[in-house]
Order: C-alpha cells, then sequence, then structure tokens
C-alpha cells in the first residue's frame, strides 16, 4: 500500500518505461550494495536537502548529527549512499568511510557507498 499513496505505481505511465528500466535497475545496484555492506541492524541516512541559499552554514551538518549521536547512543552502524561526489568530504567529516563506488548501471552517474561505525559508546 506504501507504493500505492506514494504514487510509484503510476511513475511508468508518467516517465515511460525506457526511463523507468534505468531507474530500478539504478535501486537494484544500490540495493546490492546497501546488503552487501550493511547486513547487521543499522541505520540508514537516506536523503538530506538544504536550500542552496542556506548552504554552508552548518544545518546539513546539526540534521545529521542529530542522528548520528542517537545512533551511537543505540550502538548501530550508518550506512548511506550518495551520487554526488562532492559530499564525500561532508560524509567523511560526520565519520563516514566510503567502501565502494559503483556506476548506477550503463552510463549512469557513479554511486559511493558509505559506512559509519558507532562512536563514542561504551
Amino acid at each position: 500500500t506504501g507504493m500505492l499513496r506514494s504514487g510509484m505505481l503510476t511513475v511508468p505511465f508518467r516517465i515511460g518505461l525506457g526511463p523507468f528500466a534505468k531507474f530500478m535497475g539504478a535501486n537494484e545496484i544500490m540495493d546490492r550494495l546497501h546488503k552487501k555492506y550493511a547486513p547487521e541492524p543499522h541505520w540508514e541516512l537516506l536523503i538530506v536537502g538544504v536550500d542552496p541559499e542556506a548552504q554552508g552554514r552548518g544545518r546539513g551538518s546539526a540534521l545529521v548529527k542529530e542522528g548520528l549521536v542517537r545512533a551511537d547512543q543505540g550502538n548501530f552502524l550508518c550506512y548511506l549512499n550518495t551520487s554526488n561526489e562532492q559530499n564525500l568530504a561532508f560524509y567523511e567529516r560526520l565519520g563516514f568511510a566510503m567502501v565502494e563506488n559503483t556506476p548506477l548501471g550503463d552510463g549512469g552517474p557513479t554511486v559511493w557507498a558509505m559506512r559509519r561505525h558507532p562512536q563514542g559508546s561504551s
């Protein structure tokens, strides 16, 4: 029912079957990476966005750090995928390490899989 409520079932009709197949292929690659590098219980960082006019002021870092503190308290690994190479340094400053990068299909953008082990836990 989540797919229905989110509108995902109508996407192939709105964007076409070819683009939708590429999208699904990219998701399959990201899912494979996720299962490979975070098979244990973990927290996943899915989407973080800051208005371009507000970037560079620490808002994104503050938002992510709040979640990382909670993950650390529970002694959880954190995992994410990013397809923007410029994000790597940002996530590395927060304790993430890149574990693999691969293209998302033939001619697709690169995706970087990143992990972060719990920090400061006893």
